[in-house]
């Protein structure tokens, strides 16, 4: 490390820890606003439609309550990121906005905390199968269309509008919808880029 890595950090946190904290007669602190650029509100507005259609279109009550929740966290993190990048900076005055390249840094936080918890997601999935939903879900193939997956099913006893269902109920846990009646399934090794042999 370069000797002079911990000088850098202690100016930093020196520079967020000198921030004042400005407060009313009550002694309550009085917020600062930070508005966003053009730029950025368009880009907020565009992943925050985007992340509202996943919601739409999902049947996943637990994976839906996570997206919404995605809502929140990404503007925490265009307000984390404006502060940090201002805090690394030389002689920038206080940040008064976020602009458009806080928010892209915070759409790929909150994307890549999307898709660890898909991944968490399919493992806690996976584990609450009964005995039936998991035989028929380790002897389905990777992929596989509707109508393969009823067969398979039918094997074990399960009827075809039980295999739908669960085959519905879990899109973007157990299984992902590729195309119309095609789907592949997912699971906690694949999830989170594991193989059997790795584990072994």
């Amino acid at each position: 490390m370069r000797d002079n890595l911990d000088r850098e950090w202690e100016r930093i946190l020196n520079r967020l820890l000198s921030v004042e904290c400005v407060v009313n007669e009550e002694k309550e602190p009085i917020p600062t606003v930070m508005r966003f650029t053009a730029d950025a509100k368009r880009r907020l507005y565009e992943w925050q439609h985007e992340n509202a259609a996943l919601c739409d279109n999902e049947m996943s009550d637990n994976v839906v309550s996570f997206f919404c929740k995605l809502e929140i966290y990404v503007l925490r993190f265009c307000l984390i990121l404006r502060i940090v990048r201002w805090a690394v900076s030389d002689g920038e005055p206080s940040p008064s906005v976020i602009d458009d390249k806080d928010v892209a840094g915070a759409i790929e936080l909150a994307e890549y905390f999307r898709g660890n918890a898909l991944s968490v997601l399919t493992c806690i999935s996976e584990e609450k199968l009964n005995e039936l939903h998991r035989t028929v879900y380790e002897h389905l193939t990777e992929e596989f269309s509707t109508a393969d997956g009823i067969r398979i099913a039918e094997r074990f006893g399960m009827k075809d509008h039980t295999f739908k269902m669960f085959l519905t109920r879990n899109l973007n846990t157990l299984f992902r919808r590729i195309r119309q009646g095609w789907y592949k399934k997912l699971s906690c090794y694949s999830a989170n880029k594991v193989t059997t042999d790795e584990q072994d």
